[in-house]
């Protein structure tokens, strides 16, 4: 501390030999030109997840399935379609809910994020609904990057360290004043309205951050046009199958709306509940990572009873 104290000396950076209240004075002007310049870099910064005007309309429905509600609803999509496919079994038991290989071999090509579940699933006996996720990851993370690129949605990364670089002004501010506090410490001056001061600018931080990613949302402008399109052509399609849907049909289904999509298997509703309860995540405008058991960006699988026969009568995904 003392070396800090006789580094930062009045002919090498002025400001932190000023007095307490001048210093808190030029902080509280530097804190305004702070939020300014963050909120412009906020706007400017958000625009870079805007891509293509018009993508290619997306047809694998894992694709569309992360589209709709990321991660979650993937692992979602995977289960239940190695569930009609009669490839796994659902297990309840006291000790919980589980996924165990039937031993049928497989009677047309899987996805890649299916066979990775299914591996896993024929390498233990049983695994937990939970672990399903952990198991799909990678392959979703994929997907991810697969949809970054066609400018649908960003990814979870690029969203974090572009709030990262859109408060860097409050950063350095919070730096500055920081070191002004350990030098008021180490000259025993009074310091409680600069601490103050720094909380209160680490939380006007964090939530500048948020607002960025709640600025950007969870899909870009080109994303948010095509999921509802998808929506809409998926409601048409319903329409015209009626109740006896196609394995893709279905699966589109279940890809738009989630878990409460799944029909013409045993315990569907059952087996729906718990594939909400431990693979989907509260809806936010910021879809960061994380959530329940899924550590990909993702959101709730969110429409409830309204979708039957595996359509969609237009709710769904957090995708919005």
């Amino acid at each position: 501390m003392t070396t800090l104290t006789t580094t930062l000396n009045p002919a090498s950076i002025p400001i932190f030999d000023w007095n307490g209240p001048a210093f808190l004075v030029f902080y509280l002007a530097a804190f305004v030109g702070a939020m300014i310049w963050t909120s412009q870099r906020s706007e400017r910064l958000a625009k870079r997840f805007e891509g293509a005007p018009n993508p290619r309309t997306l047809t694998d429905p894992f694709d569309i399935a992360f589209l709709a509600g990321g991660a979650p609803r993937v692992t979602q999509l995977a289960v239940a379609r190695l569930l009609k496919l009669d490839l796994i079994v659902w297990r309840k038991r006291w000790t919980g809910e589980y996924l165990a290989a039937t031993g049928k071999p497989t009677r047309e090509s899987l996805h890649p994020v299916e066979s990775a579940l299914l591996t896993r699933v024929l390498g233990r006996r049983e695994i937990g609904v939970a672990e399903a996720c952990d198991c799909c990851r990678m392959r979703a993370e994929e997907i991810e990057t697969r949809l970054a690129a066609a400018g649908l949605r960003p990814t979870a990364k690029e969203k974090s360290r572009t709030g990262w670089q859109a408060v860097r002004p409050l950063l350095l501010l919070m730096a500055v004043g920081g070191i002004k506090l350990a030098i008021g410490i180490c000259r025993d001056k009074p310091v409680v309205f600069l601490a103050v001061g720094l909380f209160f600018t680490f939380i006007v931080t964090m939530a500048m951050m948020q607002t960025l990613l709640n600025r950007a949302g969870i899909l870009t402008k080109a994303g948010r046009e095509m999921l509802a399109g998808l929506r809409a052509e998926r409601a048409t399609a319903s329409r015209e199958s009626g109740f006896m849907p196609d394995l893709p049909l279905w699966s589109m289904g279940i890809a738009l709306v989630g878990a409460y999509a799944i029909t013409g298997i045993a315990d569907a509703d059952t087996i729906a509940n718990s594939l909400n309860r431990h693979l989907s995540r509260p809806t936010n405008g910021g879809d960061t990572s994380g959530g329940s058991s899924c550590g990909t960006s993702g959101c709730s699988s969110g429409c409830g009873s309204g979708c039957g026969g595996g359509g969609c009568g237009g709710c769904g995904g957090g995708g919005d």
